[in-house]
């Protein structure tokens, strides 16, 4: 998804802008150059963070994070502005809002253009799963979007569900979506159903089980069968059967979500490992900006 292309590219250019006047005030033994080049450093940190976050992300994802996603930018747009006005007194107008109306007009051309709406979603399988974390947020979540971006993913919806070939029907109770839980890529344990890894949901620690499936089977038959046994699991109340929270069975690869007390009672859930990102933006700018923060 390259909605974010355009923005994080200008917001990479200011950052090497503010940084090669701040390098050019060092050489004239400004006393504050120091200090502005380490706050320049600690703004880049935060925007490789960012890219690392919101990297590889399909159209999905960014109709469904817009207002967080964009609120962060914003955020780095403003830090940057303060460095400018603070150390070099010159005063940026305008650098957001050019930002957010093109990030906006990204979006809105997306979602209407089935092209570019399926292009990362080919499978009748990603299809179901987008349209069932779709109506997760918008039945589940409703709460944490505003109206701009409810309308937005109805939209998206809509523009999928004219395309595919897929009927999807009611939401399951126990549905819950790749993006509502992290966790270790390292797993605590094996075996030749899948791997079980610690992880977290809405801060609280939790086991996700990785079921060991071949993707190239996951049909939407299969997917059906899948979440039939699911909702027998779901509804299932006994001492000795630890409790689903959720799971996903259209996911690659599918995944149950079980509390993290019945099964590890006294190992602490370790740092969440962040997968590498590697969009456009990350691969033109992160040289510059690795180099930057390890100065």
């Amino acid at each position: 998804m390259d909605s974010l292309r355009p923005t994080c590219e200008h917001l990479c250019s200011r950052l090497k802008d503010l940084h090669e006047e701040l390098e050019f005030t060092k050489h004239k033994s400004q006393s504050f150059s120091t200090n502005a080049l380490g706050q320049c450093k600690a703004v880049a940190t935060k925007f490789l963070r960012f890219l690392e976050r919101n990297s590889n992300k399909n159209l999905v994802y960014h109709v469904i994070n817009h207002t967080a996603v964009a609120g962060e930018l914003k955020a780095l747009h403003e830090e940057v502005s303060e460095l400018f006005f603070d150390f070099l007194d010159v005063t940026a107008v305008g650098q957001w809002e050019d930002d957010r109306h093109a990030l906006e007009t990204v979006l809105t051309t997306a979602i209407s253009d089935a092209s570019i709406a399926l292009r990362d979603l080919q499978s009748p399988r990603a299809q179901l799963e987008a349209m069932l974390t779709l109506k997760f947020e918008l039945e589940k979540q409703h709460e944490r979007h505003n109206e701009t971006d409810k309308a937005r993913m109805s939209s998206l919806n809509e523009t999928i569900i004219h395309r595919s070939r897929v009927a999807v029907g009611q939401l399951p109770a126990w549905f819950l979506p790749s993006n509502q839980e992290e966790f270790e890529s390292q797993p605590f344990a094996k075996s030749s159903c899948g791997s079980v890894h610690r992880g977290v949901k809405n801060d609280t620690p939790v086991v996700v089980k990785c079921c060991a499936v071949d993707d190239m089977r996951i049909d939407i038959r299969t997917a059906r069968q899948l979440e039939k046994e699911l909702d027998r699991l779901f509804q299932m109340e006994h001492t000795h059967i630890v409790k689903m929270l959720g799971a996903c069975h259209v996911s690659s690869p599918p995944f149950l979500v079980r509390s993290m007390e019945t099964w590890v009672r006294t190992s602490p859930c370790r740092k969440i490992t962040r997968k590498k990102c590697g969009n456009y933006s990350i691969k033109q700018h992160s040289d510059w900006l690795l180099s930057t923060v390890k100065e």
